[in-house]
């Protein structure tokens, strides 16, 4: 049996982890969330995240401080550049990830 995804909310507001768990809990997959960069940090190090999901200004250390503290102690959270388009925007960091091809059919 496979392993669920394990998700690490990042927010510093604590209803928008709490709607965001919500709503992941109802597509079947289980998160955590913590109210700081620095806080996510230590929960790293303590339990196995596949996927981090971060609010890109918050107070102390900011999403971009935090993804560049995950490149180095964390590398298997960051997706390679080559594999997704990181775009700075005004609400925060969206991250575009191509879609898989569709399978071909043969002749």
């Amino acid at each position: 049996m496979e392993k669920p995804t394990q998700i690490l909310i990042v927010d510093d507001q604590v209803n928008t982890c709490k709607s965001l768990q919500a709503i992941l809990k109802k597509s079947g997959y289980p998160s955590d969330y913590t109210l700081s960069g620095e806080e996510a940090l230590k929960k790293v190090q303590e339990k196995h995240y596949d996927i981090v999901i971060s609010d890109i200004r918050m107070p102390g250390m900011d999403g971009m401080q935090l993804l560049e503290e995950l490149k180095k102690t964390q590398p298997s959270l960051v997706m390679p550049p080559s594999k997704a388009l990181w775009k700075p925007s005004r609400r925060g960091l969206m991250i575009t990830c191509p879609s898989p091809s569709p399978p071909t059919k043969s002749g």
